[in-house]
Formats: structure tokens, sequence, C-alpha cells
């Protein structure tokens, strides 16, 4: 059924996707790549069902994989693999593809977590390293794997109410120890996938995302470039506040889209499966992108023509034996089949023994990285200098991961530095025209902070500018002029916290307001299968209210 379409199509195929139920057709697959020699994109979707097919593989279907297809020498950038269990048969198709797609960017494999006895994760763990240590033939490939049954955030998940208040806490927690914006930036397409894998709307999970980073990154120094004063001190004067501030904020995401979560109930993970494949859409102008939709492909097939043969009728084979008169045929496939058996049985020994050199080395690895970042923050707590330790630590870790950095660098949102570029080069104008002085002398005599109505005016300020400039840039137009109208001793210190508290809470006003906003929108924007705008109008419809009461909130702890 999908052969003849194929071959129609094949010479102009771009883009091929794959439903296979239970295993993938090795013969199938190697003819469908023999004869699409301008191939880009591969996806496979691997279905397990409660059930099997007798279906039988067709002699001609047979592809002898001498010669390496055209489109994994030239063309083939992206394969994505869901449902992989790490059988032998799909192991040979991973590290056939890698081994030979040299033009490979990305190869995105999911793995399908079978059981769930004490030893189900670590044959997980195992299938993932076996996959990371295979050769790719590109060296700018690279090669995610994560587990099918999408753990971490979705783990033992009640309900998307749950979800969205795990979002939240990861996302604050995150941000307080890598910056908000960083935060964002790892977490957002991380986001988008499980809510679009549970059906549900993507904007409030965004919004948690966007807003809790904000949040959260005011309670350490870490967290924020303006809130760069004694860590310990800082840490006293707002960690409360952000406790209290991420509570309230996850409260008024779910008040406002109670009604919204309460409508959208999870799928089983196969119809989750094939919804994902129903409401995708390939945006490529330029691109002729064929899909083959559900269809039912052998899950029996063979790796070898003789695999084949001998699933063939008995009384065919019988009149074989009979006509050819050779009557050691039989045993023959007998010893083929022993001397097969040995060789996959040594070659799953020296990969045990492989995965657990892999596996310490890993764990060596992930120790390395923990004591690294608890000296960090331990330096920092002693009161050392805050940019000569994070240097320090971020060389220590480069150098522990020593891998090749233009993966990471293809990455980067050349975009949103440019912006930045502007954004800055744009403030910095804007405070020689001695309109921020002017504004703040105007000011300044109705926002001492030690009343409650110099406190709400100096909020207001500093609300508004962080929305005009940016939270950064509000705080190196206010912070020397804040900090010198303060009283000298305590009230400079609460001066310092209040600036670092608004000027960061104000980045969930509005979409401007927050680097960590115009990430999130960003990479929500870029991501290829599951793209979603996030717009201006729903970021205040819960921006708004959210800022205002948290700060308010925030404000008198602070006090």
């Amino acid at each position: 059924m999908v052969l003849p379409l194929a071959d129609r199509i094949s010479h102009h195929l771009l883009h091929l996707q794959l439903h296979i139920y239970n295993k993938v057709p090795r013969n199938l697959l190697l003819h469908l790549l023999k004869h699409s020699p301008k191939l880009e994109i591969l996806k496979l979707t691997e279905k397990h069902l409660s059930y099997t097919q007798d279906i039988k593989d067709q002699q001609h279907l047979i592809c002898d994989p001498s010669s390496v297809p055209e489109c994994l020498s030239f063309h083939l950038k992206t394969f994505q693999w869901r449902g992989y269990e790490g059988t032998q048969e799909e192991i040979e198709i991973a590290a056939y593809i890698l081994q030979h797609a040299s033009c490979l960017k990305t190869a995105s494999i999911s793995i399908y977590a079978k059981g769930k006895g004490p030893r189900g994760g670590e044959s997980d763990l195992m299938m993932m390293k076996e996959l990371e240590s295979m050769f790719k033939a590109s060296t700018s490939c690279q090669l995610v794997t994560q587990l099918y049954n999408g753990i971490l955030l979705s783990w033992k998940s009640r309900g998307p109410k749950d979800l969205l208040c795990r979002v939240c806490l990861v996302s604050a927690v995150s941000s307080a120890l890598f910056t908000n914006d960083t935060s964002c930036m790892v977490l957002t397409e991380f986001v988008l996938k499980i809510a679009r894998q549970k059906n549900l709307p993507p904007h409030p999970f965004l919004l948690a995302l966007a807003t809790s980073a904000n949040i959260g990154s005011s309670a350490t120094p870490i967290g924020n470039p303006q809130n760069l004063i004694s860590f310990w001190e800082f840490l006293v004067g707002i960690f409360p506040t952000m406790i209290v501030g991420i509570t309230v904020n996850a409260m008024l995401l779910l008040a406002m889209y109670w009604r919204l979560l309460s409508d959208h109930k999870d799928y089983k993970e196969e119809e989750e499966e094939e919804e994902d494949v129903v409401s995708e859409v390939v945006v490529e102008e330029d691109i002729t992108s064929h899909r083959f939709s559900p269809a039912i492909l052998p899950h029996r097939s063979s790796f070898r023509p003789e695999e084949l043969s001998s699933r063939m009728d008995p009384q065919m084979e019988k009149n074989e034996s009979i006509s050819t008169g050779e009557s050691g045929i039989i045993d023959s496939d007998s010893n083929v089949s022993r001397e097969q058996t040995d060789v996959e049985s040594q070659g799953e020994s020296n990969i045990n023994n492989m995965f657990q050199t892999k596996k310490w080395r890993r764990v060596l690895w992930k120790a390395s990285v923990y004591l690294i970042t608890l000296g960090m923050l331990i330096s920092l707590l002693m009161g050392s200098n805050m940019s000569w330790t994070a240097i320090t630590a971020a060389l220590a870790l480069i150098v522990l991961d020593f891998k090749d950095a233009r993966p990471s660098l293809e990455k980067v949102s050349y975009s949103l530095l440019v912006f930045f570029c502007g954004m800055f080069i744009s403030v910095d104008g804007f405070n020689t025209t001695g309109i921020p002085t002017a504004l703040w002398d105007l000011m300044e005599p109705y926002a001492k902070i030690n009343q409650a109505k110099g406190t709400i005016v100096l909020a207001i300020v500093i609300l508004v500018l962080s929305n005009v400039a940016s939270n950064v840039p509000t705080v190196l137009l206010l912070g020397a002029r804040v900090a010198a109208s303060a009283v000298v001793g305590e009230e400079e210190k609460k001066a310092w916290l209040i600036l670092a508290w608004v000027s960061t809470v104000a980045g969930n006003l509005t979409l401007l307001g927050s680097a960590a906003n115009l990430i999130v929108c960003e990479q929500a924007r870029r991501a290829v299968s599951h793209g979603y705008t996030l717009t201006f109008t729903k970021h205040l419809k819960f921006g708004l209210p959210s800022t205002l009461i948290v700060t308010t909130i925030g404000l008198l702890l602070i006090n």
C-alpha cells in the first residue's frame, strides 16, 4: 500500500513520516531510503499494541544495504524516532542511520519505557547510553535521547492544574540558581512539548514559566543581574518574599485558567501519539512534504533473505528440498541460526561491559558537576567576588564537559542578541537626554521609603521604567539615585531590596518588561513541530493583575 506511492513521488520526497505498529521493518525502511534520494526529514513513530498482526514481508521489499542510500550521504538533516524499544533490529537501524548520515543535524530518539519493575529505569538508562555511544558520521549532529513516557515534569501528574504548579516551582527554583533567562531558554520547548502531548492549551503554561522565572530569580543575586549585592543578606531579605510571591502567582494562574484546564483531560499514551501526528503542521514553503498517515506496516520483517526464506510455507520448503535433492539444507540453516545466536550473545555481553564502564564515568561526571556547583554556592555565601566565582565555576564545567560547542552555538538566538544590543544602546541614549534624571528629581521628594506613601511612589516609578526600558537598564539608571536618597544603614539596604524586587517582578507586567518573557515568546514561536505564539494581549491579561498583587505583597513583607 505504501510502496507504489513511494515509487511515484520518491524523487521529490523531502519529508517522510511513518507510523509503524510493534516493530520497524528494516527492509522496507531501507527500500524507502534508497528510493528517496532527496529526503531531508525522517520521522518514525512506533506504536506498541497489545496485539500482534501476522503480516508477512514480501520478497520484493528486500533491499541489500551494500550501498549507502544517497539521502543518507548528502541530504538527511533531521531524524526522529518515537517509541524506540532497543531491540537488536532497532539498534542496527539506529546505528546504520547515524553511521551513514553525514549531513545529519539533529537526531531525536524517544525511548518507550517498558514495565515498572525495579530494573526498568536501569534498562532505560542503558538504552540511552547505548544510543549516545553510537558512532555518528556527522560531526555537527546533536543526538537527543529522552524517555518516551514523559517523566520529570509530567511524572505521576494528577492533571493539568498539578502540572501548572510544577512548572511554576521548577521555573522558580531553576531561575534562582541559573538566572531567569537561562531557565526560560532551556524549559520553553520542553513545556510546550508536554502541553501538546497532554492536549492542553499552551499559553497558561508559558505564562507560568515566564512569570515564575521572573519571580524566582529575585531570590538570589544569581537569578538576575540587577540583584548584585551581598549574597547572604540578599538571600535572607528576599527569599521568604519570593516563596510567597510564587505561591500567589500560581494561585492566580489556577484561578484565571481553572475552567480552561478543567475542560482538557489527559489522553492515553497512544491517543496522544495519534493526536500528535494529526495536528502537526510542517511550515516549509519551499519543500514538497509528503506524509504517510497511520498505515499498518509489517511488524515481522526479516533482516536477511535467509531469515525470510526460513519463515516461508513449510510445504514450499519441502518441495524445494525434494526438487534440489540436497538433504543438508535444513542442517545448514540450523547451523547458521546457532552461529547467529552465539554472535548475538557475545555482542550483548560486550555491550553490557561497555555500559558498566560508561555508567561509572557518568556517575563520576555527575558527582563532579554537583561538587563544582556546591563549591560555587559556598564561595558566594562566604563573600567571594561573585563575578570571578561564577567565571571560575563556568570554566571548570566547560573543561569537564569538553565537547564540541558547535551544536550549542547553532542554538543561539542571534535575533534576541541583536535586540538586546539595540535596547541597551537605546537606553544609554535615553539616559544621556537627561529625562530619567529629571523624572527622578521630580519624584524623589515623594519617594522616601521610610513612609508607606513614598514606597508606593517608588514602586510605581520602577514599574513604569522597567516596562519602558526593561528591568536591568532601570536598575542601572536608578540604582545609585535610590541608594543615595535612602537614609544610611538599614534604610539603604531596604532600598536596594525594594529596587531589586519591584524591578524583577515588574517584568511580568508586559511582554516587553523582561528578557525572560521575550525568550519564552521567541523560543515558543521557533519550535519546529509544536510552535506557539504568545501574544502581547494574552500576556497582559494575566501579567497586569499578577504583577500588581505580587508586588504589593512583596513590599509588605520587605517592609
